[in-house]
């Protein structure tokens, strides 16, 4: 997904998402596909001047990824800072957060902001400004894949999810972020949100490992619109059919 903001100067936007790094097909290993996506990927942010990458979750196809995926990893992570791209990664229900986390105060002094859990307790570091040229232009509301514990330890979605109702608990916690930012930041900023998400309605593919939430499997339950209303853009990933 491309995106491009106005304010006082253009600002280009790049979103993706479910690298899986480390991923089998038919048991046939993707490494090479990867590297080439790399390629392709460190190509088209210098072309076409990208300033912001977004990359919404499954960075890796296993909790536990090998010593060899790590690597290809930080190096991708590496190539794309040397080209001066902001870059902003959240974690899916792939990933381990304890993993994506761990070297995220080193990853912050290059201009990569990691968040691979949601922190409950300080929800305000998922809001993560965007600059150009000294002038704020946006914020990212950078939310990583909702886990159960996540809702239930947030004071904004904990009553909803005690209710079974998921979906309102996620968009409580989109709604707190919200709040924070407004509370933060100049008014009117535009705001663009980061998710990593299972919609009602939608399959999951043969490759797809089931998602469990509270006593609900397979999808989360999602009224994209209502948090629409209250934001100028939105990014999803694991949209299914």
């Amino acid at each position: 997904m491309y995106v491009c903001v106005f304010i006082s100067y253009p600002m280009k936007i790049l979103h993706t998402a479910d690298w899986h790094i480390g991923k089998n097909l038919l048991k046939v290993p993707l490494d090479q596909d990867f590297l080439h996506f790399s390629e392709w990927l460190k190509s088209y942010l210098f072309e076409e001047n990208i300033d912001v990458l977004m990359v919404s979750g499954d960075i890796f196809d296993y909790a536990n990824p090998s010593h060899q995926d790590l690597k290809t990893y930080y190096k991708l992570l590496i190539d794309i800072q040397k080209s001066g791209v902001q870059t902003i990664i959240t974690g899916g229900n792939h990933d381990s957060p304890g993993l994506l986390n761990g070297p995220r105060e080193i990853l912050n002094s290059l201009n990569i902001t990691v968040l691979g859990s949601f922190i409950s307790d300080h929800p305000e570091r998922h809001l993560v400004p965007v600059y150009k040229n000294n002038e704020l232009m946006c914020i990212v509301l950078a939310v990583p894949y909702l886990r159960e514990k996540d809702l239930r330890m947030s004071k904004s979605a904990s009553e909803n999810i005690f209710e079974q109702d998921n979906s309102a608990a996620v968009k409580a916690i989109y709604d707190e972020l919200t709040l924070w930012a407004k509370k933060l930041y100049p008014e009117n900023t535009p705001l663009l949100a980061m998710g990593h998400l299972h919609l009602y309605g939608s399959l999951t593919s043969d490759s797809e490992r089931e998602i469990h939430i509270g006593n609900l499997m397979g999808c989360l339950l999602i009224f994209l619109m209502k948090i629409l209303n209250t934001l100028h853009w939105d990014i999803f990933t694991n949209l299914r059919k």
